[in-house]
C-alpha cells in the first residue's frame, strides 16, 4: 500500500513537471511580449494576479535551461522552499504603483557586468557565472509616479516557450 501511495505522488509530481498550465502561453517572447503580460497584471484584479503569478511559477526543466552545476540544485531547493512558506506575488505592491519600469540584459553583459546589466542588483555580477550562456533576464519595477522605489521583481526570463519567473536568484549566493 505504501509503494501505491509513493508511486501515485511520483506520479502526480512528474504530471505536475511536464505538462504546463495552458496560461502560460498567452505571452510571446521578448520586451513586446512581457510589457503585454505585465499590462495584464496591472490590469488584472487579485485573483487574476494569483492565476498570473501561478502561470510564472518555474518547473524542473525550466531551471535545467538556466542555472548551472551546483546552482542548478540550490536553486529548486529554494523554489520548493518559496511554496512551502506560501509562495510569492507577482504585481504591485501597493495599488498606487501604476508605473511599469523594465531593464533587460544578457548573461553575457552579466559576467562583464558592464552595459544594461549595470541597472540589475549588484549580486548578479556574483551569480553570472552560475547561470546558462545566452539568456536574456528581466528585471521589472512598479512605482508610483514620479517615485524613484517601488516593488521590485528580479529575474524573468522566457524559457521553454513560457514566461518564468526566478524571484531574487542572487540570495543562492548567501
Amino acid at each position: 500500500m505504501a509503494q501505491r501511495v509513493r508511486c501515485f505522488y511520483c506520479m502526480v509530481f512528474l504530471y505536475a513537471c511536464i505538462i504546463p498550465i495552458s496560461a502560460q502561453t498567452e505571452y510571446p517572447p521578448g520586451e513586446d511580449g512581457l510589457r503585454e503580460l505585465l499590462t495584464h497584471v496591472m490590469e488584472a484584479n487579485r485573483s487574476e494576479r494569483r492565476k498570473i503569478t501561478s502561470a510564472l511559477e518555474p518547473i524542473e526543466r525550466d531551471f535545467e535551461k538556466v542555472f548551472q552545476g551546483r546552482f542548478l540544485v540550490k536553486a529548486i531547493a529554494r523554489q520548493h522552499q518559496i511554496i512551502r512558506q506560501g509562495g510569492y506575488y507577482f504585481a504591485p505592491l501597493r495599488k498606487e504603483e501604476t508605473r511599469v519600469h523594465l531593464w533587460e540584459t544578457t548573461t553575457e553583459a552579466l559576467l562583464s557586468y558592464e552595459g544594461t546589466a549595470l541597472s540589475f542588483p549588484g549580486g548578479y555580477k556574483e551569480l553570472a557565472p552560475h547561470l546558462k550562456p545566452g539568456l536574456t533576464l528581466y528585471y521589472i519595477k512598479f512605482t508610483e509616479p514620479g517615485a524613484k522605489y517601488g516593488s521590485a521583481f528580479d529575474m524573468l526570463i522566457y524559457v521553454n516557450g513560457h514566461w518564468r519567473y526566478f524571484p531574487q536568484p542572487w540570495l543562492l549566493l548567501i
